[in-house]
C-alpha cells in the first residue's frame, strides 16, 4: 500500500515537471526502485524520444525490458551496445541470456562462445554461462560448458559441478 501511495505521489509530482528531462529521468529510476516497470517504461518512452542517445537510459532500458519480458527490445539495446563495444564479455553474456529467454539456443550459444573466447582463462565466465544455462533448464548445455571450462581453467569446482550435474541427470532419468 505504501508503495502505491508513493507511486501516486511520484506521478502527481512528475506532472508538474513533465517537460523536464532530468526530472523524468529521476522519475523513471524511482519507478524502477518500487518495481513499477510498466510506469517506468511510459516515462522511458518519453525520455527516448527526447534524447535517444543518452547513455544514462541504457541501464534503465535493460532493467525495464528484462522485467517486462520484452526481449526483442532488450536484444536490440544489447546489440547496439555490443556494436559500440565488441570486446565486452558482459554484453555477450547478456545477449546469450536474452536469446535463451526466447528459446533461441543457437544464438545464445554463439554469444556465450564469444564471451568465453574473449577471456578463456577466466573461470567466472564459465560459471556465469553455466548458471545462465542451468537457470533456464538447459542442463546438457550447462554440463558441456563446465566440461569445456575444465580444459582451460584449473579448479576443483569445475570437476565437482560436472560430476554433480551428471549424477543429477542420471537420477532424474
Amino acid at each position: 500500500m505504501k508503495k502505491l501511495i508513493f507511486a501516486l505521489i511520484l506521478v502527481s509530482f512528475s506532472s508538474s515537471f513533465a517537460g523536464s528531462y532530468e526530472h523524468n529521468l529521476e522519475l523513471a529510476r524511482r519507478f524502477l526502485a518500487i518495481k513499477k516497470y510498466d510506469k517506468a517504461e511510459e516515462v522511458l518512452d518519453r525520455l527516448i524520444q527526447e534524447q535517444p542517445d543518452d547513455p544514462a537510459l541504457v541501464p534503465i532500458m535493460k532493467e525495464v525490458y528484462t522485467n517486462l519480458k520484452q526481449y526483442g527490445k532488450l536484444i536490440a539495446v544489447l546489440h547496439e551496445q555490443l556494436d559500440a563495444n565488441p570486446n565486452s564479455t558482459l554484453l555477450n553474456i547478456e545477449l546469450g541470456d536474452a536469446y535463451l529467454a526466447i528459446g533461441k539456443l543457437d544464438s545464445a550459444k554463439t554469444f556465450f562462445r564469444r564471451a568465453i573466447k574473449l577471456t578463456p582463462e577466466d573461470d567466472m565466465i564459465y560459471r556465469t554461462v553455466y548458471q545462465k544455462f542451468s537457470a533456464r533448464g538447459y542442463v546438457d548445455e550447462a554440463i558441456e560448458i563446465i566440461e569445456r571450462g575444465r580444459c582451460w581453467v584449473s579448479g576443483d569446482w569445475l570437476t565437482i559441478l560436472a560430476t554433480t550435474r551428471r549424477l543429477w541427470r542420471c537420477s532424474v532419468s
